[in-house]
């Protein structure tokens, strides 16, 4: 989702945002070892449709958006857990340190992703945006 952060080996998705069409880096995405782009189709009858430039397969699918989540969790396995979300405008890391703190007294384990980081209590890594994209959280969920 971020061409700056594409390593050898790794796939690009290029997604039509509010500010950005992230379909413009896709040419620098495979410059800097991108193995093969999902980009979103720009209509319908573009869906399915597979370019390829220098060598690297480029597929188009609509409503990539959409289910983009549904793609990263089979790319990314990790357990059966439970998920608890917590919403509101106040709050909302006390509630979740909380709840964390009790699961783990009934001897069972329990991350936290937040503000104040994202993984176990006693190990949390420091996160670049609250939430992160489809991709990131599917990413997340796999390393707990």
């Amino acid at each position: 989702l971020d061409s700056r952060k594409v390593q050898p080996g790794t796939t690009f998705v290029a997604l039509v945002g509010h500010v950005v069409d992230g379909r413009k880096f896709i040419a620098s995405a495979i410059k800097k070892g991108a193995n093969a782009v999902i980009a979103q189709a720009c209509d319908v009858k573009a869906h399915g449709t597979i370019d390829i430039i220098d060598d690297i397969p480029v597929v188009y699918l609509d409503a990539l958006d959409k289910c983009l989540s549904e793609i990263a969790g089979q790319l990314y396995t990790y357990p059966d857990m439970e998920l608890i979300g917590v919403t509101g405008t106040n709050g909302k890391t006390t509630i979740t340190q909380l709840i964390a703190q009790w699961i783990g007294l009934v001897g069972s384990k329990a991350a936290v992703m937040g503000t104040t980081g994202n993984g176990f209590l006693d190990d949390l890594k420091e996160a670049a945006n609250t939430t992160g994209n489809a991709v990131e959280m599917k990413n997340r969920l796999a390393s707990m």
